[in-house]
């Protein structure tokens, strides 16, 4: 019995994706008084159907071996523009997505494998140690 989302690149049924989310981005915009700073826009323009689940079996513990937890996995439809850098909003729960999967590279479906972002957590990478932001370049590698 076939039962799954998509399962060996059969015909999926549309009824287990029965969440709505929305795939947000990082953007650079500009508030009323006429600065610049990055916030959270829909990258999509509209919400998309999704089904959610947490991993189980042999995946899970194959990411708590490597020192992840509460790792989601996120099916939707194909979409070419969805890439690592950007977002999940499910209710209130926010997602950074981690990998993005396209089984068979069939594109009839991707799999994003998520973690829930931590309240405070930076949606930007730190520079890494030793590596001089481009005040610090001008500045000749010196203190400000």
């Amino acid at each position: 019995m076939n039962d799954g989302v998509f399962q060996n690149d059969a015909p999926y049924k549309t009824g287990h994706l029965n969440k709505r989310v929305t795939l947000l981005k990082l953007a650079e915009v500009e508030d009323e008084y006429g600065l610049t700073h990055q916030d959270m826009v829909d990258a999509v323009g509209h919400k998309v159907w999704a089904k959610i689940e947490p991993l189980r079996g042999a995946a899970y513990i194959e990411a708590h071996k490597e020192g992840v937890k509460d790792i989601i996995r996120i099916t939707i439809r194909y979409r070419a523009n969805v890439t690592n850098d950007m977002f999940v909003k499910y209710r209130d729960k926010l997602y950074t997505i981690d990998t993005i999967i396209d089984p068979a590279e069939a594109h009839a479906k991707l799999e994003l494998m998520c973690k829930i972002r931590e309240a405070g957590e930076n949606p930007v990478e730190p520079a890494e140690q030793g590596d001089l932001t481009a005040e610090e370049e001008s500045a000749g590698g010196t203190e400000l």
